[in-house]
Formats: structure tokens, sequence, C-alpha cells
């Protein structure tokens, strides 16, 4: 390998290394007096709890809507995350917002009652 392309590689590596890491922020937010667990990442959020626990507290119960943003802030929530609402048994109906372009695996996992979930038509 030339002298050029050496340099060229060392200089890029040296580059990315110093970029700092794209990472998704974890934190949580009431809202309609429901604490709801957001990962925000890019410029959206997803309704996520990183360890894998429900989103929202699982002694939530009746009918409920997902936030179309969080709170006051002009960031969109795109995505429903893998397990959100899992074990939530007092669910009776989530409306999802229009938003949304994704629901996670297992996202209403052992949710005995729940009887719907509404989903904006497209």
């Amino acid at each position: 390998m030339n002298r050029v392309k050496w340099a060229v590689l060392q200089l890029a590596a040296a580059a990315a290394a110093a970029l700092p890491a794209i990472r998704a922020c974890a934190y949580t937010q009431v809202v309609d007096g429901i604490e709801w667990s957001y990962v925000l990442n890019a410029g959206s959020a997803a309704v996520f709890d990183p360890s894998y626990k429900a989103a929202i507290p699982t002694s939530t119960s009746g009918a409920i809507t997902v936030p179309s943003k969080l709170g006051d802030s002009p960031v969109p929530v795109t995505d429903i995350g893998d397990l959100a609402f899992a074990a939530c048994g007092g669910l009776a109906e989530v409306t999802i917002p229009d938003g949304v372009k994704g629901i996670g695996k297992g996202a209403f996992a052992l949710c005995k009652g729940l009887t719907g979930v509404i989903i904006p038509a497209r």
C-alpha cells in the first residue's frame, strides 16, 4: 500500500475514533397522569423501556392513548417498542396516534383485559 493511501486510512480511522457514539437517550415523562418510558434517538421517540419492562406501570387500567409527542416538545412518537405494554393486564383499549410507524415484538403480551387496539387508517 502506498504512503498516501496509508495516510488517508490513518486519518479516517482517527476521525472515526474522535466522533462521539450516537446513543439512544432513555427517560420517563408523565403524560395524562401516566408515567411513560421513552427512548429518544435521531429526532423521534419510541415508547419503550430499555430494561425490557413495560413502558407504563403494569397497574395502568382502562383505555389509554399513546401520546403523539413527548409532552410539550416537538419530538414525535414514531414507534412502540418491544414489550411496551407487556403484562398490563388491566388495559382495555389502546389508541395509537397517527405518527406511529412500528409496533415491536410482544408489545401487548399478557394484556389479558385488552379488547381493542385502535390504529388510524392510512
